[in-house]
């Protein structure tokens, strides 16, 4: 059965346990100031297993002011299927997206699908996915998806991902806008910014991998900065896409182009400014010409790495006490905490990649410099 109808505004759901085939949370068109927090939610992956969070189709009136936080969702369908304006989901967990093979044999059992104004994504945690749990010919797991065809509706601006870990995908962040041209025509998607994110993939039974970490088509201003790409593919910014920044980011088995504003037959898009990442892939050879401002060819030592993550072992992505990533990076004022929220930075310099320097454990002291003496 389905969960809740939100039907009205000014509402607070929360602490409840939701079992069964069917739809977590219904938000209606048009209600506003409501809270989900800190519920379970379990589609239980038969029948119709449904959303967890599941918002009104994109050409209706978009809900406001929605606050979704702290709810684990599995065997569902999708996890957040997103279509509102000023809304935060943060400190969510979305684990194992599955599909009835009669009922929704088509659906691609993303983790989130996001459509709107004003969207933040913060810390949430989305993982466990299968590839043998896809049961579409053209099935494909992505952890955040959006486009534009040229239906009403189909639009996403002002979206900011910030300290999102991501595993078990084909691709991480899809954002394409097919129907729109030229430069300085960003009509539906734009001001994106993406930050402190980990994202990975396992290698899943068809061995597609994750083709892409992100995909920018024809997307506006878009901030990719301090984020850690882990055996994956690229970031590409595609026919007229613009990337204000890709800086400090960590592309770690990236295979041979780790990002591009041009990809093979793909109309080229723009990087404005690409510095201080760092690029690592054993059978790789990044070349100054291509990445002149990047730190290139050096293993960036995580704690605990693995190029094989599954849902029971992620790795320990943090940076270890002898990576070349710390203290190398650029000072960027707006990524001023890490993915764990630990204040930036927290030596000399920034550090390359999501986390800073033993981000989650004893943070090195440092010693004071405004201490001062008076001697009577």
């Amino acid at each position: 059965m389905n969960g809740f109808n939100v039907s009205g505004s000014y509402q607070v759901f929360t602490c409840f346990k939701i079992a069964g085939a069917g739809t977590g949370f219904n938000v209606s068109s048009g209600v506003s100031n409501v809270d989900i927090t800190d519920n379970y939610i379990d589609g239980q992956g038969t029948g119709s297993p449904g959303v967890g969070v599941n918002f009104p189709s994109i050409s209706q009136t978009r809900p406001s002011n929605i606050y979704v936080a702290r709810n684990y969702i599995t065997r569902t369908v999708y996890g957040f299927i997103i279509s509102c304006k000023t809304c935060t989901f943060e400190d969510n967990e979305i684990n194992n997206m599955v599909n009835d093979s009669s009922s929704d044999s088509g659906a691609d059992l993303d983790y989130t699908r996001v459509f709107g104004d004003s969207i933040t994504l913060r810390h949430n945690y989305l993982h466990g996915n299968n590839q043998p749990d896809c049961k579409g010919a053209d099935c494909h797991m992505d952890c955040f998806q959006t486009w534009n065809i040229g239906n009403a509706g189909e639009s996403a601006t002002n979206i900011t991902i910030d300290r999102n870990t991501c595993f078990n995908a084909n691709e991480g962040i899809i954002a394409r806008d097919t129907s729109s041209g030229t430069y300085g025509s960003y009509a539906s998607h734009y001001n994106w910014t993406v930050t402190n994110n980990v994202i990975g993939h396992s290698p899943f039974s068809d061995s597609r991998g994750m083709p892409w970490v992100a995909l920018f088509e024809h997307v506006g201003n878009v901030v990719f900065d301090n984020n850690t790409c882990l055996d994956a593919g690229l970031v590409g910014y595609l026919n007229g896409a613009q990337a204000t920044t890709h800086r400090n980011n960590i592309h770690y088995f990236n295979g041979w182009q780790p990002y591009s504003p041009s990809v093979n037959s793909w109309n080229d898009g723009k990087i404005l400014a690409a510095d201080h990442n760092l690029l690592y892939d054993s059978g790789q050879n990044y070349s100054a010409t291509s990445y002149p401002n990047d730190t290139r060819n050096v293993d960036p030592k995580f704690m605990s790495p693995t190029t094989d993550a599954t849902p029971t072992s992620e790795g320990d992505w943090r940076l270890s006490t002898t990576s070349p990533a710390k203290d190398t990076g650029a000072t960027i004022s707006a990524v001023n905490v890490d993915h764990n929220s630990v204040s930036r930075p927290q030596g000399t310099a920034f550090d390359i990649g999501a986390y800073e320097f033993a981000s989650g454990g004893t943070q090195t002291l440092q010693p004071p410099t405004n201490v001062q003496a008076v001697v009577h």
